[in-house]
């Protein structure tokens, strides 16, 4: 998990957000326990999605407690509140349709190399195999002239 290939330069992007005083979560329905190295390598806050079962140190491929689309809002909400703010203070980045909901939810949202479904809900649109063009548009909407 610690050799997967990530987007150039995320980790300082992420990096660089929070030390303009942002919160960075990484908001997902993926497995917890495959997301744990990459959350950690990203030097996320908080991570969230669908808990696994382990047995004897291994993971059962049981699921012990799921992540439903709706809990990204309430897990982005509790992250907002804790700053201070609410929904309309979040910038959410996705990619896919899983994300729909939190974009309608939040103040503003952008598609990272996403599907065109999933672009078309948007705030913003960002394509690319760098994180500078991502960083632009956070700069953006950080800044308010998105």
């Amino acid at each position: 998990m610690h050799s997967i290939p990530l987007v150039k330069e995320c980790a300082e992007l992420i990096q660089e957000m929070k030390e303009l005083g942002l919160r960075v979560i990484l908001n997902t329905i993926g497995y917890r326990q495959l997301l744990a190295p990459i959350a950690h390598r990203l030097g996320v806050d908080a991570f969230s999605g669908v808990e696994l079962c382990e047995a004897d140190g291994a993971i059962t491929g049981v699921v012990g407690k799921y992540f439903p689309l709706h809990e990204k809002i309430l897990f982005a909400e509790r992250h907002a509140v804790e700053m201070g703010g609410g929904l309309e203070n979040v910038i959410a980045v996705g990619d896919g349709l899983s994300d729909l909901p939190i974009f309608e939810a939040v103040g503003a949202s952008i598609a990272f190399n996403a599907d065109p479904m999933t672009e078309a809900q948007a705030t913003a649109v960002a394509h690319g195999d760098h994180c500078d063009v991502l960083r632009a548009r956070l700069i953006e909407f950080v800044q308010g002239q998105p």
